[in-house]
């Protein structure tokens, strides 16, 4: 759950996270996102962390800055593909952001359309909750696949997805959030169905 909020330490305004649920799987979850968030903030294209921590109110939380703007979805939706140009700007972003979370040992995991966020001046990749490093623990259950299907690498369903992710799985999310800004439409269009789509994928 992510909810707008002030930070009453200097009146920022923040994207205030918390669990959705009080579950130990989720928790650990939420603990390892925390600790993702934190070990990659910096720079001008990843969200700045506030703060982390436990509420007697709301339990534990995240708070990053808050982006104004819109997504990469509501972008193109509202104004079209982008040109040539501006994407190759969003591409050097996009990489610049990437570049800073595998330094840390981190891979995202879910880039894609819907976690870039657009300002007046520079985009920035949100939401590190599916990031992970090998010396993070493993909370989700083998070969459970973790992102978003349109926008998985194959390697990551092929051999019933046992591939482990790595940096080339982000790199490759970035290519398709291009395709996606040059051309308006996500990859694998007009494919619906989970089970056609993973094959197109794999194929």
């Amino acid at each position: 759950v992510v909810l707008h909020a002030i930070d009453h330490h200097d009146g920022g305004e923040v994207a205030l996270k918390i669990p959705s649920r009080r579950d130990p799987d989720t928790l650990k979850r939420f603990e390892r996102e925390c600790a993702a968030t934190l070990d990659a903030s910096g720079g001008l294209h990843l969200p700045k962390v506030h703060g982390t921590g436990v509420d007697p109110r709301v339990g534990p939380y995240l708070a990053v800055e808050y982006v104004h703007g819109e997504n990469l979805v509501e972008h193109v939706s509202r104004t079209g593909p982008l040109s040539p140009v501006v994407a190759i700007r969003l591409g050097k972003q996009l990489l610049d952001a990437i570049g800073r979370i595998h330094r840390t040992g981190l891979v995202h995991r879910d880039v894609k359309p819907a976690n870039v966020m657009l300002t007046e001046d520079r985009a920035v990749l949100v939401d590190l909750g599916a990031a992970k490093s090998d010396a993070m623990p493993t909370v989700t259950a083998p070969r459970t696949l973790v992102g978003s299907l349109r926008w998985v690498a194959p390697e990551l369903l092929r051999d019933g997805g046992s591939t482990a992710p790595n940096e080339r799985v982000d790199l490759y999310g970035v290519a398709l959030v291009l395709w996606y800004a040059l051309t308006g439409k996500p990859p694998y269009f007009p494919l619906e169905d989970p089970a056609e789509l993973a094959q197109a994928i794999v194929d």
